[in-house]
């Protein structure tokens, strides 16, 4: 697992975000709500990274007091997502430093949440696009590239489609159009905040290298391109569906 950006959170400024809250209600539960009322559960520890787990069963649901045993015994330097299904969200810091608050006066504890943590943001794939100011670049076609065996595959996209809430490259078999160009890809940026690549019914992320380049111009046939990197994948829509 590849975390492309860097957890806000960290196990020690959660356990001093938790003793906060068990002096004043040691029984709170941290929930908040998207389709339906979600609750942490508990803490899972995968390479080096701290995930909440999510439920939506009440009566699994973990205590402030319950989470705040389970973090005391990390390494107080460990970065903390929220798992949320497929998702790896992060957290979205207070403007004081705090992670988790409680709210004395309507008795639940607060906390925002940010993008996943593997994922590149459609404004970062903007600026580096920006960055190699190529004057015909707009008309170039966008092309997923995926390293296979000892060499590189490259993979038709003929389709931008929203899918859970990112917006995805991909190909269609009923889609009519040839293959997207870069400008199309940039026209779709102010509807999605965050970017996969679908490769034959599963979603990849980007594959960022030490330098922080996850695309570039390649020829094949004389002909340029732009090349997406394609990483790791972080969903498998048949495996998701088994898991709900």
């Amino acid at each position: 697992m590849k975390i492309l950006h860097k957890p806000a959170a960290t196990a020690g400024q959660i356990v001093k975000d938790l003793e906060l809250v068990v002096a004043k209600n040691p029984d709170v539960l941290l929930d908040y709500s998207s389709d339906s009322d979600l609750f942490v559960e508990g803490v899972k520890l995968r390479k080096d990274i701290a995930m909440l787990e999510i439920t939506d069963k009440e009566e699994r649901a973990a205590t402030a007091e319950d989470l705040l045993s389970m973090f005391r015994m990390l390494d107080a330097s460990v970065g903390v997502v929220l798992q949320d299904s497929w998702e790896l969200l992060n957290f979205v810091p207070f403007n004081d430093g705090h992670i988790i608050r409680y709210d004395e006066e309507d008795g639940y504890c607060l906390f925002g949440l940010d993008n996943d943590v593997r994922l590149v943001t459609t404004q970062q794939i903007e600026a580096e696009v920006k960055k190699i100011g190529d004057e015909g670049l707009p008309g170039y076609e966008v092309v997923p590239i995926m390293h296979h065996g000892n060499g590189l595959r490259a993979y038709r996209a003929n389709c931008l489609r929203e899918c859970y809430g990112k917006l995805c490259l991909c190909y269609i078999k009923d889609e009519k159009k040839e293959s997207i160009t870069v400008g199309e890809l940039l026209k779709e940026f102010p509807y999605c905040a965050e970017f996969m690549v679908r490769i034959n019914g599963d979603f990849y992320t980007v594959d960022v290298d030490k330098n922080g380049i996850f695309c570039s111009v390649a020829k094949a046939g004389g002909k340029p391109f732009l090349a997406i990197h394609v990483g790791e994948m972080v969903l498998d829509p048949w495996r998701f569906q088994e898991l709900l």
